[in-house]
């Protein structure tokens, strides 16, 4: 949860890269759900993947951190669209 969504969904996508980077997990199939409840954004996701596997995935670039350089969430209608950069 947080304050705000962009904070919200900046904290989920940095776990993306403390789970790869931790226990070499990459995620193939994410589903994520936002709410907003007095004024606090809760995220709610499902993921599902597998361990990095050299002979399987070929690692050609390595995402080290997301950044906030361009990074935007517009709620559109009942959709919410991103725009994130990632520093590799």
């Amino acid at each position: 949860d947080s304050d705000s969504v962009e904070k919200l969904l900046f904290n989920f996508l940095q776990e993306f890269v403390f789970w790869k980077d931790r226990d070499l997990l990459l995620f193939s199939d994410v589903s994520v759900d936002i709410a907003e409840k007095n004024k606090k954004f809760f995220l709610n996701a499902a993921l599902s993947g597998e361990k990095i596997d050299a002979k399987k995935h070929d690692m050609l670039v390595d995402v080290k951190a997301v950044t906030w350089h361009l990074f935007s969430v517009v709620k559109k209608g009942k959709k919410w669209q991103c725009q994130v950069v990632l520093d590799i």
